[in-house]
Formats: structure tokens, sequence, C-alpha cells
């Protein structure tokens, strides 16, 4: 006999409904957000319609305020290697579970496209940071002040920054196209200390389960 509870799929969908906050419940955005843990941002006119379809409580100009002005969102990198939003006071717990990983095979495919050696990657990132110490800069401009990142296979996707942004160092300055910044600088009032990779990754677990579950065990 299973020890395992069985629900049926309507009530499977439901449950995911109602923990997804598809129901309009009256939270405050930020709580919609934790939720989640993260917004899918590759096309980010669709991040104000996940709110939307939430909360009462953001307005369509929430989402580009706290990405641009109050900074309490932060657009990045992270989950599948893609581009997502999450609160900026979360992307510790992010990087800390995942960021280690993911640049490490971030970094792999780098060296395989190019030919290049790990510590040439090395090289180029401190570039990068040295460069963006003064503020934040466009894609462009980037290109223009370290020319060897321009010609990466797969810079469209992202292969001149994702690596650091990965790790945390750099994230996406606003909600804007292809600007990029210095995490400590865009940041500047977050507290940087990453938690155990075990103990996040298990609160990610668990966040997910309770969010997106029920799930199968892959």
């Amino acid at each position: 006999m299973s020890v395992f509870p069985h629900i049926s799929l309507a009530q499977a969908r439901n449950f995911m409904l109602a923990r997804q906050h598809l129901h309009r419940p009256d939270i405050a955005p930020e709580e919609v957000v934790r939720s989640l843990v993260a917004i899918q941002a590759q096309y980010i006119r669709n991040v104000p319609l996940c709110f939307w379809s939430r909360t009462t409580r953001a307005d369509l100009d929430w989402v580009s305020r706290a990405l641009n002005e109050e900074h309490t969102l932060v657009k990045t990198w992270c989950m599948r290697m893609t581009v997502h939003v999450l609160l900026s006071e979360e992307l510790p717990l992010v990087v800390g579970a995942l960021g280690e990983l993911l640049r490490y095979y971030e970094t792999n495919i780098l060296m395989q496209k190019t030919g290049m050696q790990r510590d040439e990657v090395k090289a180029l990132e401190d570039q990068l940071m040295r460069v963006l110490v003064d503020g934040p800069l466009e894609r462009e401009e980037i290109h223009a002040r370290i020319p060897a990142l321009k010609g990466r296979p797969g810079v469209g996707w992202g292969r001149d920054v994702k690596s650091l942004a990965l790790a945390g160092e750099v994230v996406f300055a606003g909600d804007g196209g292809s600007v990029f910044a210095r995490r400590d600088q865009w940041l500047s009032d977050l507290a940087w200390s990453l938690p155990d990779t075990r103990t996040a990754r298990m609160e990610l677990l668990r966040r997910y389960l309770a969010s997106y579950g029920p799930s199968r065990l892959q």
C-alpha cells in the first residue's frame, strides 16, 4: 500500500492555481516574486503582465520603478541560464544555490566554442569588471573597450557577460536592453554574503514544491 497521498488531477490544478496566485489575492507584489522565486524576463514586457494577473497592488509602472529607481528587483541570468527578474535581496540565495555550477558550465561552453583556456577567460572577466567600475555600460560600449568580447560565439545570448552574471558580479542595469552594471554598485545597499550551497538548494527545492508542485522526482 502506497504511503504517499493520492490527489486528483483537478486537485493538482487547483493547488497550482492557488499557489501561483492566479486567483488574484490581495498580496504585495514583492510576495508574488518571493513565492515564484524568479520571473522569466527574456521579453521584459511580459513581466508586468505576471504581476497584473496575480495581484491588485502593482500598477503598470511598479516593475519599472522597482528595477530602475528603487532597485528592489534585479534582472539577471539565473535558472536555466536564462534572463529572470527576482527580488534583489534574494540574489545571494539564487547565486549561492546555482551560481557556481552554472558558471562552470557556461565557462566550459565558452572554452569549447572559442578554444580559450580558463585563465584567458578569467583575465577577460577581470578586465570587464575594471571597465564597469565607472558605471553601467551598453553592450556596444563594452565591446568597444574590450574588442575580444565582441566576436564571441553566442554574444547575443550573453556569452560576453553571462558568466559574471551567474556569479552575481554583474547584473542588468534596470529593465533596459543590454546595459550592464557591477552588482556591488547597482545594488550597493545589498549585503553580499552567499549561503551554503546545500542549504540554498534545499530552500529553492522547498520553494519550488510550494509554488509549482506537485512534481515528479525528476
